[in-house]
Formats: structure tokens, C-alpha cells, sequence
């Protein structure tokens, strides 16, 4: 149905992957789980945005 890299790219060359850090806070609210994010790119591209924030409410929880 779909790939997320095309056929002659590898999904395990290190040089390509982007790291980040980050911290984050989930609490389970009485009207589900709230959760907020926040990160850090590791040596950031121009076109990178820092920091990025991910608020989520519901969802599946671990």
C-alpha cells in the first residue's frame, strides 16, 4: 500500500537520522489522559524548528 522511504533507501543509515531530547508530563485526568511534550533537536538543521511542543489528550497509554 505504501512505504515511508523509497525502494533503494535504507532505513538503518545512521547518517540520515535526525536526534532529539526532550521532557514530558502525563496525567490522568477524570476526563482521560492528558499528556505534553516537549523536545530538543540534537545539532538542528536550519529548517528545524526548536523546541517543538506535542500536546495530546486521550489516546492509548503505556
Amino acid at each position: 500500500l505504501g512505504n515511508a522511504f523509497a525502494e533503494n533507501e535504507s532505513i538503518f543509515d545512521l547518517g540520515k537520522w535526525r536526534y532529539g531530547t526532550g521532557f514530558g508530563a502525563q496525567w490522568f485526568s477524570p476526563f482521560g489522559p492528558l499528556q505534553a511534550f516537549v523536545g530538543f533537536p540534537i545539532d538542528k538543521l536550519e529548517v528545524e524548528d526548536s523546541p517543538v511542543f506535542e500536546f495530546s489528550v486521550g489516546g492509548a497509554s503505556f
